[in-house]
């Protein structure tokens, strides 16, 4: 969920296609141990097709009020855009996915706290 986005010498539509880049980064990141992670933004496949290129993108993974925040920060000569997000339902799907095989004859629905 983007909870705020600045932008500087961005267009509406340039921004809409970066924080869909920002989104996909930020979830694929967030599974992870990583407290930060640096792209360019011409690794991404749709990148050409989005106008994404040439993009510096900065994540960093923040931990406020006990849940994790997501700072990224796209930058290329004057442009600029800032983004905070979080991923509030994440933390379910992660609980879910790391859960151990529990013994036989145990029971194998676990709730995640």
């Amino acid at each position: 969920m983007i909870e705020a986005a600045v932008s500087h010498g961005i267009n509406e539509d340039e921004q809409s296609n970066r924080l869909n880049l920002f989104a996909h980064a930020m979830k694929s990141i967030a599974t992870t141990l990583a407290r930060e992670a640096r792209f360019d933004t011409g690794d991404f496949a749709t990148a050409k097709e989005r106008n994404c290129e040439g993009f510096q993108l900065t994540l960093q993974r923040l931990r406020i009020d006990g849940q994790d925040v997501w700072r990224g920060q796209f930058s290329k000569a004057e442009q600029q855009l800032a983004v905070t997000a979080s991923l509030k339902y994440l933390r379910l799907f992660i609980g879910i996915v790391l859960v151990p095989p529990q013994p036989r004859g145990g029971n194998l629905r676990r709730q995640i706290a």
